[in-house]
């Protein structure tokens, strides 16, 4: 008798302990899975500004028609680009401790390499981290590490989150102009046509003499004009009015140009 109770006791420890076991790795997963940086709800967020020391800043701000660049450009918005800098916010933290800890002109937050506000929200990026090449960033009180790649999102050029069609979504497109003539079965083309990413005209290099002129006509009057030309081994529509360039592959250019 005392030995079947013997045995049960054991019986019954091994479980406990098997189980305190399974408790204690679930906690230590818990643990080691990284936590998002602020928990802040983004998606109701109106305007966010991003500040730089080698790049230019920007501003944007949501519209009943979609988010919109103001700074430098006054412009339909990217939604893609602005997701991207929005996803900051929650970007998953390595490590974590207090700012005041820390030496934040050695961790290239005095001052910061970059800054990104959403709305009330500031987080500063500084440099990266010898060791594993994560970056530091601030937030509030403390400074954490977060993969790279949400530095590239803040240093990028403004022109590559701009919206990559060349009519803007609230253009209403009637009829299209190619060099002087009008070809309204062109403009269903035009309405759709994108870039795969809109870039600074000053980097666009022309080739060639082939040069033609294209006007956008909207229902409302207005116009857009581009100077659709060859650069770097494909198609580059120049638009007139603001220093931007579309690229545009020549299977494109074959749908939205009149046959020879």
């Amino acid at each position: 008798m005392k030995r079947r109770t013997r045995t049960r006791l054991m019986l019954v420890l091994l479980v406990a302990l098997l189980g305190a076991a399974a408790y204690a790795e679930l906690l230590r997963e818990e643990w080691a899975q990284p936590r998002p940086l602020t928990t802040v709800d983004t998606s109701a967020a109106a305007r966010i500004v991003v500040e730089c020391r080698t790049c230019r800043g920007r501003t944007f701000e949501r519209t009943p028609a979609g988010w919109r660049m103001r700074e430098p450009y006054a412009f339909a918005a990217s939604d893609e680009a602005v997701a991207r800098l929005l996803a900051i916010a929650s970007a998953p933290m390595r490590k974590r401790r207090a700012a005041a800890d820390a030496d934040a002109k050695k961790l290239g937050l005095d001052p910061p390499v970059a800054s990104i506000h959403i709305d009330d929200l500031r987080i500063d990026v500084g440099t990266t981290d010898a060791i594993n090449g994560l970056r530091y960033v601030r937030h509030g009180g403390d400074i954490a590490l977060v993969h790279d790649n949400y530095s590239a999102w803040l240093l990028a050029p403004p022109e590559s989150e701009l919206d990559r069609r060349l009519a803007p979504p609230d253009f209403d497109l009637a009829t299209v102009r190619v060099d002087g003539d009008e070809r309204p079965a062109l403009a269903a083309a035009w309405r759709i046509v994108t870039t795969s990413q809109v870039v600074a005209s000053n980097t666009i290099v022309a080739e060639g003499e082939i040069r033609r002129r294209i006007e956008l006509a909207a229902k409302d009057g207005s116009t857009l004009r581009f100077t659709l030309v060859r650069g770097d081994g494909r198609y580059v529509a120049l638009r007139d009015d603001l220093p931007l360039a579309y690229p545009l592959e020549e299977a494109q250019v074959q749908h939205l140009l009149p046959p020879p």
